[in-house]
């Protein structure tokens, strides 16, 4: 046995602990994951196997329900009178057939067209429209007796494919022959049977005896021949293969329909191809827990170890471990649980005095600068003497108007207007109806700088207008629009600028088509532009200030696609 005398008596205790914990874990969750592997594999190789079953079943019943309807018509007189009419046309026999069939009751999900040909080679057709072959002569001539007897697959003009079922047609009464019939069953009605059996896993489809694909998915491929043996050949007592199909793991399980269907002429295989990652996907989350919770064993040995062993110097090992937080980031400490008076309370209620109070005055620090910020931004507004600007700017317009200078009247009225629902008497909220007058008198100047270099759209809701919001936040991302975005674009460009109410919130978009950026640059942009006097970080902080951190403002851009810029903001009026 290994000897552990060389060990000191702390770390005997850890290296048996440690041993003991982490093998009987690991005995137990291996033994654990191998029977709920089984378990579950079983499960489901089980539930496939009812599942095609159930298909067979539901198989019958519809070949059932197609051979009584044909059962119908052979027994029915009026089609041996129609038939043997030789004074009617063609086309008058065609239209009576139609009329005796519509009369019967005919499943015609199941059924899609019916060939009727007479013993004198008339053929008479039954469906919605003709856009579809006859059945081929050489299969006609093969129907012998009124036994059923499966065709080709034919497909219409629409790609839909169509499983063939012919028999000779009697007169059921007197045994004289009438002619053949041949009715084509829909592809679409055996494939919406056992589509649904393994949707999630993987795919059906159906074979013919001879490796005609009667039944599948793409129904480009339906009527082609499987040449691959070495996938699809199975051996007397196999029902299922796990190999490489694709590329992909794969589960190929095969069920070979029953003499009930065999007596009726099916010859038929169902073959499933199953993805081997979804069908034990579930297999493999057990896996995953049985590691995630074993290595949780582990660690739990080797933590529950090290307390036994560590027990003496383990406060002192805390609060080296907390002052070294402290030291990076002090929001990030957590304080002493104070227990017993000894002497390592003390110093741990030192401790916690000395976060709290440091915590206490970075808190009083930030909210100082806040205070300041938002001082500084109430006097920047407060810089112009609204009066003065005002009436120089109307002086300025009068004369230009005595003189006949009527886009210099417009040019002054627009930038009066601007100035005067900028500063608006040194308030910081406006209603969004003045926030819009405002973007459109900088709007109007820009137009007059820039003639027919830009249009503007303005879609606003009206039950927003009236509302109260925090001025200045649409004009800077205008001005952004217009200078990082059309100014540099050949050609005229648009403007578009929304608003509406999403819940409790507003939301403004402002959007232009002009050369856009590369998203990655979207902070470097922010951060470099000052347009309006605010530039939009700047916008963005007041919001948040004002508003909260879920609010703000988010700029996604593409180049060569333009630029969106939305804003969202609280819709209550500020008190």
């Amino acid at each position: 046995m290994f000897n552990l005398r060389f060990l000191k008596i702390r770390q005997r205790v850890f290296a048996i602990f440690f041993v003991v914990l982490t093998l009987s874990a690991t005995i137990i969750f291996q033994s654990y994951k191998i029977i709920t592997q089984n378990v579950i594999k079983d499960y489901l190789f089980r539930y496939i196997n009812i599942s095609q079953s159930e298909i067979e079943r539901n198989l019958k019943l519809q070949i059932d329900q197609v051979n009584m309807f044909a059962s119908r018509l052979l027994t029915n007189s009026d089609i041996y009178i129609l038939l043997n009419d030789k004074k009617s046309s063609c086309d008058s026999k065609e239209q009576g057939l139609k009329n005796i069939i519509d009369n019967q009751v005919i499943n015609k999900n199941i059924i899609g067209y019916i060939y009727i040909i007479g013993k004198d080679g008339n053929v008479y057709f039954y469906g919605d429209k003709q856009n579809i072959e006859p059945p081929d002569k050489k299969y006609v001539e093969s129907l012998r007796s009124s036994v059923p007897q499966w065709g080709s697959i034919k497909k219409d003009d629409d790609g839909n494919a169509y499983i063939l079922n012919g028999r000779k047609f009697y007169n059921f009464y007197t045994g004289q022959s009438i002619g053949y019939m041949v009715i084509y069953i829909k592809e679409s009605s055996l494939f919406n049977m056992y589509n649904s059996m393994i949707k999630d896993w993987g795919y059906s489809f159906l074979v013919e005896h001879d490796r005609y694909i009667i039944s599948y998915p793409d129904k480009s491929i339906i009527g082609d021949r499987i040449f691959d043996k070495d996938t699809f050949d199975f051996s007397q007592n196999e029902y299922y293969k796990i190999l490489k199909y694709n590329g992909n793991n794969t589960i190929i399980t095969m069920y070979d329909m029953g003499d009930d269907l065999k007596s009726l002429g099916i010859d038929w295989k169902m073959y499933s191809i199953i993805s081997d990652g979804v069908l034990f996907k579930n297999i493999r989350r057990i896996n995953i827990f049985a590691a995630v919770f074993q290595a949780i064993i582990i660690i739990f040995s080797l933590f529950l170890a090290y307390l036994l062993s560590r027990n003496i110097i383990d406060p002192l090992s805390r609060l080296n471990k907390k002052l070294r937080t402290f030291g990076k980031n002090s929001a990030d400490v957590s304080l002493f649980k104070l227990g017993n008076k000894d002497e390592l309370w003390v110093i741990e209620k030192s401790f916690n005095d000395m976060v709290t109070r440091i915590n206490d005055l970075i808190e009083q620090n930030k909210e100082a600068m806040e205070r300041q910020r938002e001082t500084e931004l109430t006097a920047l507004q407060a810089q112009i003497n609204p009066h003065f600007i005002y009436n120089t700017l109307d002086t300025i317009g009068w004369m230009a108007k005595v003189q006949n200078q009527f886009d210099i009247e417009s040019l002054v009225i627009a930038l009066a207007t601007f100035f005067r629902l900028c500063l608006h008497k040194g308030e910081k909220f406006i209603t969004v109806n003045e926030e819009i007058k405002l973007v459109a008198s900088y709007l109007n100047i820009q137009q007059v700088r820039f003639p027919g270099k830009f249009d503007v759209l303005y879609d606003v809701s009206d039950d927003i207008k009236n509302i109260k919001i925090l001025k200045l936040i649409l004009q800077p991302l205008v001005e952004n629009a217009i200078t990082h975005g059309l100014s540099e674009k050949r050609g005229k460009g648009h403007i578009q600028i929304r608003g509406y109410r999403t819940g409790d919130d507003i939301t403004f978009e402002v959007y232009d088509d002009g050369i856009g950026f590369d998203p990655k640059m979207a902070d470097n942009v922010a951060k470099s532009y000052r347009g309006g006097g605010y530039g939009i970080k700047n916008v963005d902080e007041r919001i948040k200030l004002e508003y909260g951190n879920s609010y703000g403002i988010n700029i996604y851009s593409k180049i060569g696609s333009g630029t969106k810029a939305i804003v969202k903001i609280k819709s209550s009026s500020p008190t």
